[in-house]
């Protein structure tokens, strides 16, 4: 599994996994694209599925812990996920010339995304959660 970056981590364990767990996909598609061995993938199908699959169970699981927080963005959130599944959806969709442009396009809004996204967004969450727990515990 991939080692999640300090800069990356939010702080919740859990959600931490998951985004490791994105990041070795991200690495997996990246060595497709160099024609190097990959973990399970045979083609394109294989790795959009994996992603696909991955980033549901992440998104549902992250959007149940903002809702049992009572997160005020959450609604913002489902709307970034959406629109993420929908991107996938759409590069997938997209004729190119060859499976590794396809893998290039996806890898590239991959790295935008989990930079942009994480960074911006679920390290907020992270934030938001600790301060609440931090406030919990302060109040016993």
């Amino acid at each position: 599994m991939f080692s999640l970056p300090e800069k990356f981590r939010t702080g919740l364990e859990v959600v931490d996994q998951q985004h490791a767990k994105l990041l070795d996909l991200l690495d997996q598609g990246i060595h497709f694209l160099r024609k190097e061995k990959t973990d399970g993938f045979a083609g394109v199908e294989d790795f959009l599925q994996a992603l696909r699959t991955y980033t549901r169970i992440h998104f549902q699981y992250e959007e149940k812990e903002m809702k049992k927080a009572s997160y005020p963005q959450l609604a913002d959130q489902q709307q970034m996920h959406a629109y993420f599944l929908k991107k996938i959806h759409e590069l997938d969709d997209k004729n190119t010339e060859s499976e590794r442009e396809k893998v290039r396009e996806i890898i590239v809004f991959l790295k935008e995304w989990f930079i942009g996204h994480i960074v911006e967004k679920d390290l907020a969450f992270g934030d938001f959660l600790n301060k609440q727990k931090s406030s919990a515990k302060s109040k016993l």
